[in-house]
């Protein structure tokens, strides 16, 4: 008589690479209210607890792939007043948000000689799906202003709140959301009627 052996065989490092990957590309970073990481898989978000946290995440994930200074992301956080030790206390910030983002293993956040940089890779943002669906939507109203009516809907359906809530402390969050709620705005507009002749 043999014996089944029902042992379960370790993650392979392709496997695991696949599950990271995976996870990377259901991640949603949410801008359109309050900053948060969304797993659209799952139905999941987590937020950064604190102030300062939401403002760093919001602040890199809005210029995602540039590479901030250790200084603008101190004014960004503490503005004109900042602490004694504020190199310190960023990298801790930043240390702990590395800890919140999801697939452990992938680097989002790189750590360059005079500040950090946010990569998303295959991750998006809502705030990207909202210009892709109103750039459409006033695309097509011309043509086809049923379609531009829905695509414009859909648009505004991914706000949550105002643009970066509880996360504009300093100029690069606060220019970002004034952009993005002008945006709002404009997609707000009653679709003009298709001209006849």
């Amino acid at each position: 008589m043999s014996v089944l052996d029902l042992t379960v065989p370790a993650p392979t490092q392709a496997t695991q690479g696949a599950e990271v990957a995976e996870t990377i590309e259901a991640t949603e970073f949410r801008l359109l209210g309050p900053v948060a990481v969304h797993n659209r898989q799952t139905g999941t978000s987590i937020a950064p607890s604190g102030p300062k946290q939401r403002a760093l995440l919001a602040t890199l994930v809005v210029h995602a792939g540039q590479h901030l200074s250790v200084d603008r992301l101190v004014e960004e956080l503490w503005g004109d007043r900042p602490p004694a030790n504020a190199p310190s206390a960023l990298h801790t910030h930043v240390a702990r948000l590395r800890r919140l983002l999801p697939a452990p293993g992938h680097e989002w956040i790189s750590t360059l000689p005079t500040g950090y940089l946010l990569s998303l890779g295959s991750a998006s943002t809502d705030a990207a799906r909202f210009t892709r669906l109103s750039g459409q939507g006033r695309a097509t109203a011309p043509s086809d202003p049923r379609d531009a009516t829905r695509l414009l809907g859909q648009a505004l359906a991914l706000w949550q709140g105002s643009a970066l809530q509880d996360s504009c402390h300093g100029p690069l969050c606060t220019a970002e959301a004034g952009r993005l709620e002008e945006s709002r705005l404009t997609t707000q507009a009653p679709v003009p009627p298709p001209i006849t002749w």
